[in-house]
């Protein structure tokens, strides 16, 4: 049997990082429940995140500007890519963040920050 290296690899290796976003998801998720909140500063495990994977050269930092509830697409960060495979499957994170524009950024402390811009629906410049 001839096994294709690097399809395997990029299988076993794709979305490492969901199982700690969905870890992640109750919080926010009870966070925006509440429309008094305005910003979020959640100190993430950042041990956990180098265990599943090492991401020296590209980092673990992103930012997420959503908009209406479209999470963008970060491409080359596999840890962006997974939370936003974990947001887009959440129907209450659609429900709460329809038209607002949301910040979601995970800085390289490993803190995510989560801000609301309750009357905005455009990006920010």
């Amino acid at each position: 049997m001839i096994i294709n290296t690097k399809l395997y690899m990029e299988k076993k290796s794709s979305h490492k990082y969901v199982e700690l976003w969905q870890q992640v998801l109750p919080k926010i998720l009870e966070f925006l429940a509440d429309e008094e909140n305005e910003e979020l500063e959640l100190p993430l495990n950042g041990e956990m995140f180098i265990a599943v994977g090492n991401r020296v050269n590209s980092g673990y930092t992103f930012r997420f500007d959503i908009v209406n509830g479209e999470v963008p697409t970060k491409a080359g960060s596999a840890v962006a890519r997974d939370l936003k495979c974990v947001l887009d499957d959440s129907k209450k994170f659609k429900e709460y963040v329809a038209n607002k524009y949301i910040v979601i950024r995970l800085d390289k402390n490993f803190v995510l920050h989560v801000l609301i811009h309750y009357k905005r629906t455009t990006k920010i410049i």
